[in-house]
């Protein structure tokens, strides 16, 4: 991602987890979303009385703005230790 793209998404993602703790929603729940999660979240809590721009719109241009992997990838921190989890050896099968 280019610095205009990580400066967009960070602001993206602050002002989503903001306006989800104003609705008094955990912040422990909010730090492993990815930023269309915290944008179904809202958009569930509080679509419904016109506090967001139509959905299908936002989704397309946060996709535009910040790369369908920005969009839909969980926050590097925590892709990274799900990745240090996931990559310790497995113990093989004894075939006899």
């Amino acid at each position: 991602m280019s610095k205009e793209q990580i400066t967009a998404y960070q602001e993206v993602r602050k002002t989503l987890v903001e306006r989800l703790r104003r609705l008094e929603i955990a912040p422990a729940l909010l730090d492993d979303m990815s930023v269309f999660q915290l944008m179904n979240l809202l958009w569930l809590m509080a679509g419904h009385v016109s506090y967001l721009g139509g959905y299908p719109n936002t989704c397309w241009t946060l996709e535009e703005l910040l790369g369908k992997d920005a969009l839909f990838d969980k926050p590097s921190e925590q892709r990274a230790q799900s990745a240090k989890i996931e990559s310790e050896p497995k113990p093989e099968p004894v075939v006899n």
